[in-house]
Formats: structure tokens, sequence, C-alpha cells
């Protein structure tokens, strides 16, 4: 009986082993990443023996998440398995994910690897603890709210101050001297303020979980100016006659005085989109910053704003590095930067671009130099190009943040550049001034279908070889 139960036992334990597959170790290579927002890396396994894979829970850690689109797989079947990096350092990395499964007792171990140049604003640094539930304090932080005087930049103390959710549940606001402090969770809010003198502010934002700060931009109420007063009636008031001398011609042609500060318009009566000389202009690397807020779907601004895009697609070379990052409630990179190899795929990516939102300028603008910055052309016209049809009313930065970014930029060689859509004086004034800041040009585009070469014109200025 003995020496059946220790030959049963041996049965067993060879079926086991028999049971047992071998799985090796997987692999993948991201390479060199310009800008890091948590990519998945994703795998195939097969299950090659007899009975179900099981693959086996993990732990939490807050370096990894693994994805599962099946935990049991039947026998000849596949799963996918996808995971998800978190970190907050630059630079390269190698890093092995064990996975444990019902046929083996070792695991088998996923080997991340590639090279992080810089890390999106959006990329989270730390994996989501599901076991942490819903709890607000682990969702909610502190945000910063700031009101200020659109043209000065002054900050405000408002009337009145509030913020609702999208549901409409008010958020509770603590004054801390000139400032206000929130504690909320990312997502859609609504903000509205009023001040004395100021036209009252409404806006729908949408908070990313990096933003720390959000800024209202008051503008002023404008006053009428004061109605023209007529002299009185018993006035010595001379008539034309009496005051023209004899021989006087009822023709007057004046000749207009140079603007110094007016922008040369471009002859773009008929368009060359021949693409650029590569002994006349240097390699390009422009990064646009499209305004995709609801006010640009007025006016034909957006559609002037994709022929005008085309026309320089058109004349890009291959070498030449474009890339877009869209500009409302939130920074999204639309297109990551790369070659000009297939200009139907680049138009296409403006032509499908949706309007949604507010106008989040300096997350945009702050996107947007990192971006250049990672693929900076030794030598060649690195430029970042915003295309809005007015000022950046809120968002992340104030206008003096957004001015030394720009500034920064142009002393590490990356120029600013504006495309205005529009007749705003205001808007007009802000971009010129921003554009000289940033060493770049300003170019405004009214509706004219002469005027949609001008970005072309504005790119070959820059790139022009000296």
């Amino acid at each position: 009986m003995k020496k059946f139960a220790i030959l049963t036992c041996v049965l067993v334990l060879l079926g086991n082993l028999r049971a047992q597959q071998s799985y090796s170790d997987q692999f993948h290579n991201y390479g060199d990443v310009s800008f890091w927002n948590n990519d998945t890396a994703w795998f195939e396994l097969k299950n090659t023996g007899s009975g179900n894979l099981v693959i086996l829970p993990t732990f939490y850690n807050e370096k990894y998440k693994l994805l599962l689109s099946d935990r049991s797989v039947s026998p000849g079947a596949k799963v996918k398995i996808g995971i998800v990096y978190y970190t907050e350092i630059v630079g390269k990395f190698n890093v092995e994910v064990p996975v444990y499964v019902n046929q083996k007792p070792d695991p088998i171990v996923f080997h991340l690897k590639g090279n992080i140049k810089a890390l999106d604003p959006l990329a989270e640094t730390r994996c989501p603890n599901m076991a942490e539930g819903n709890s607000e304090n682990k969702m909610e932080k502190v945000v910063v709210v700031e009101v200020r005087d659109l043209e000065t930049d002054e900050l405000l103390r408002p009337d009145g101050l509030s913020v609702k959710s999208r549901d409409n549940k008010s958020v509770k606001l603590e004054k801390d001297n000139a400032v206000f402090k929130m504690r909320i969770s990312p997502g859609g809010y609504k903000v509205f303020a009023t001040k004395s003198g100021y036209n009252e502010y409404y806006a729908q934002i949408t908070l990313e979980p990096y933003q720390n700060k959000f800024i209202v931009y008051m503008e002023k109420v404008m006053v009428d100016p004061d109605p023209v007063v007529l002299p009185p009636a018993d006035t010595l008031v001379y008539t034309k006659e009496e005051r023209e001398p004899e021989g006087y011609k009822d023709t007057l042609i004046l000749e207009p005085e140079p603007d110094p500060h007016k922008h040369p318009e471009v002859d773009s009566t008929i368009i060359n989109t021949r693409e650029l000389s590569t002994h006349e202009y240097a390699l390009n690397n422009i990064i646009f910053i499209v305004d995709v807020s609801s006010s640009m779907n007025r006016g034909g601004k957006l559609e002037s704003l994709k022929s005008s895009y085309n026309i320089l697609i058109d004349a890009l070379r291959s070498q030449d590095r474009v890339g877009i990052v869209s500009m409302s409630s939130n920074a999204e990179i639309i297109v990551p930067s790369s070659g000009v190899y297939n200009k139907d795929s680049l138009k296409n990516k403006l032509a499908t671009i949706k309007i949604s939102g507010g106008t989040n300028g300096g997350a945009a603008i702050d996107l947007a130099y990192k971006l250049a910055k990672s693929n900076f052309i030794e030598g060649g016209n690195n430029q970042v190009i915003i295309a809005t049809d007015g000022i950046f009313y809120g968002g992340t930065l104030s206008r003096k943040q957004i001015e030394q970014l720009i500034a920064k930029g142009n002393s590490e060689g990356i120029h600013f550049s504006s495309v205005a859509f529009g007749s705003d004086p205001k808007a007009i004034m802000f971009l010129e001034n921003l554009s000289t800041i940033g060493g770049g040009n300003f170019v405004q585009v009214t509706g004219n279908d002469r005027e949609e070469a001008q970005l072309l014109e504005m790119i070959k200025t820059q790139s022009k070889r000296k």
C-alpha cells in the first residue's frame, strides 16, 4: 500500500511537469520617445498547453499597470497583455514586469526599455491604485484660482467668484490673500466672476491632472466717448466759401506716410507651392498651436487656417518636421513632430480637427515649446507658431509667465510667431507683442484669399539661409 502511494505521487508529479509549458521572456523596445505619455506596450501570448491558462492576480505596483483581454485562456487560444509604464524620470529605462500563470512556478518576465526625451504634461507619473476606490481625498488636490486684469495682468479682488461642477455642485473656495484655493478633482467645471467696472466672466473649463492653477482674466467695461459739444448758436462759424482762397480746387490727394510698425503685405496673387529649395532654405522644425475654441468656428476663420496650413505643407520637404498642438480648454498633441513624408495625412489631421471649449493658451504654449525643444534642429529654423483669433482668457500661466516662457525659448533658438485670424485690435496688439518677444513674425488673416499664403512667406523669411 505504501509503495502504491509513492508510485501515485511520482506519476502525479510527472504529469504536472508535463503540463507545465515553457513561455519565454517577452521584450518591447520603445526606442527614443520624444514625448512620453504612458504609451501601452502590447504583447500576445498563446496557450500551448492542454489545459486552461490562467493569469494569476498581480500585486499593486505604482510603476506599472497590467491590462488583459482575458484572464483565462483555453488551449490554443491567445490573450493580449498590455503593460502601462509610469515614471517621472527622463532618460533611458529598463523595466522587468513579472506575470505569474498557473502552468509554471516561475513568472513570465516582460521587459520594457526605451529612452524618454521629455515627459508630456498629461503623462501620469504613478499608477492609480484601484484599491483606493473613489475616495475623494485620494483624487482631490488643491488648485489656486487667480483673477487678473486682462490689460495689465494685475491681480484683482472680485466682487463675486464661484466654481461649480458640470452637474451644478458648488465648489468651496478659500481666500488666501489675493488668490483663492479650492480642493477639487480633475474634470469639467463652470467658473463665474463679477467685479464692478468689468464685464462678467463665464467659462466652462477642463482641469487636467497636471494643473495646479487656473487664471480668470477679466476685461474692463468699454466706456463710450464723450459726446461732441457743438458751439453755441451765436458763435461765428466760417462758411466753406469764406475759408477757401480764390483758385482753390476741390480735390486733395494725400500720400500716406509709411507706418514703421506695420508688417509688409505678402503679394500672393499667384501662390507658388513648389517645395522649398534645400540650398536656399534651412530645415524647419515647426510646432503649430491651433486654436480650436468655439470662436474659431465663426466667420470662416478655421477654413482660412486650414487653407494657409495646406499651402505651407505643400511647400515643405520631407526633411522638415511638423507637429500640431491643439488649444482649447486643455492642450493636446494632435500630430507628434515628424517628417513631412505623407502630406495628405498631415492635411487630413487638421481637416478633421474638432472645435471645443475655451482657450488655455498657457498650457498649449508650454507643451509646444517642449515638443519643439525635443525635436530641435541644429542650424535650422526652430519655430512655434500660434494660430488664433483672440487673447487667452484663462489657463495655467499668467500673461507674464507666458511672455517669460517665450523669451526663454527665443534665447534658446526657438522663435515664436503669430497668425491672427480676424480684426480684434486688442488681440492683434497682444499677438504682435508676443511675436516681438519671441523673435518671430506676425501676420493677419481677415478672410482674403490672397492672405492665405502669408504663413508660407513667414516660414520662408525665417528659414532663408543668410
